[in-house]
């Protein structure tokens, strides 16, 4: 039996009729490029995003083949914006078990500039409310869409994760 989020999500692109497949996995480090492989998907993506509450920096590690125009990926604000800081690989990860704030999760934003540095990769933008980070491949670079430094629109977060 499909999960009920993929059902929803299913119905909706038959609604819309977008060509879109939807497959429940639960991706790990060890798995992700297998999974993203069986896709056919290009490895020259318009738009990749990484949100898998907790160990989203090593999941992205793994991706260095993948190449997508627009990256988003949630970092977490509790973590500053100094250090690049991560949280230590577990495939079994499951934060409302690592700490009962729920806000012990993933990695700084400085942990993925300093990740995705080697592949010129330049950060780009946050949401609002400090979760996630826009990143846009050089090239794609221009006069609205431009590097900016993390000092220019950090965002600590400004909402608290609860156990659900």
């Amino acid at each position: 039996m499909a999960h009920p989020k993929i059902s929803t999500v299913e119905g909706v692109i038959l609604l819309l009729a977008i060509p879109l497949v939807c497959k429940g996995s639960v991706y790990y480090r060890e798995n992700v490029c297998e999974l993203l492989d069986e896709s056919g998907f290009d490895k020259d993506l318009g738009i990749l995003s990484i949100d898998i509450d907790g160990v989203d920096y090593f999941v992205l590690e793994r991706l260095q083949e993948w190449k997508p125009r627009i990256l988003v990926a949630e970092y977490n604000g509790v973590f500053g914006m100094k250090n690049p800081v991560s949280v230590p690989y577990q495939s079994d990860f499951q934060r409302t078990q690592q700490h009962p704030s729920n806000l012990y999760y993933g990695a700084s934003l400085s942990a993925f500039i300093h990740l995705l540095e080697g592949v010129a990769t330049p950060w780009s933008a946050l949401n609002s409310v400090g979760s996630n980070a826009f990143f846009v491949r050089r090239e794609l670079l221009n006069d609205v869409v431009r590097e900016v430094s993390i000092e220019d629109c950090y965002r600590t977060s400004c909402f608290a994760k609860v156990a659900m």
